[in-house]
């Protein structure tokens, strides 16, 4: 039997220690079967975004923490750092990424991105700019989009 890699150790112990923005509910999901990656669902209180919930799986990397983790949306989503594809736009899993920062680093990201809306690096252009010109339209087409959701409908596009 193998060693299970220092990467997977550290993140079991960071996902026992997380803790989150008291306004947000959250729930994790560990796939026996695919180690590597952990199911993280957003349970939205306010904003925009309100009673609204995002799953996301968050893919760690085997050289983890020298490489971020990558969160990717299993759900379509109108938001500016959000792709059709369910990429996910956080500097903290790219050029800000730091082996000093953790998983409870990206959980903080993934909420704070429906809160306040990046507007610096947006994947979905289209999204920024509806936002920007017509807060009431984006809002409304946000909540259409996400209330068109089929239950258990994912993206199946982490690559």
């Amino acid at each position: 039997m193998g060693k299970t890699p220092l990467s997977l150790l550290r993140i079991q112990r960071e996902l026992e220690e997380v803790q989150i923005n008291p306004k947000d509910q959250i729930a994790f999901e560990r796939n026996p079967n695919d180690t590597g990656t952990v199911l993280y669902t957003l349970y939205l209180t306010d904003g925009i975004y309100a009673n609204q919930a995002y799953t996301f799986a968050i893919h760690i990397p085997l050289d983890y923490p020298f490489a971020p983790p990558k969160p990717w949306c299993l759900q379509s989503v109108l938001h500016p750092s959000i792709d059709e594809r369910g990429r996910v736009c956080l500097n903290i899993t790219r050029e800000d990424w730091s082996m000093r920062y953790g998983v409870q680093s990206v959980i903080f990201g993934l909420s704070a991105i429906f809160y306040e809306l990046p507007e610096d690096t947006p994947l979905n252009k289209e999204a920024l700019d509806l936002f920007r010109h017509s807060p009431q339209e984006y809002t409304a087409k946000a909540f259409e989009t996400y209330s068109r959701q089929i239950p258990n409908t994912a993206y199946n596009t982490m690559k």
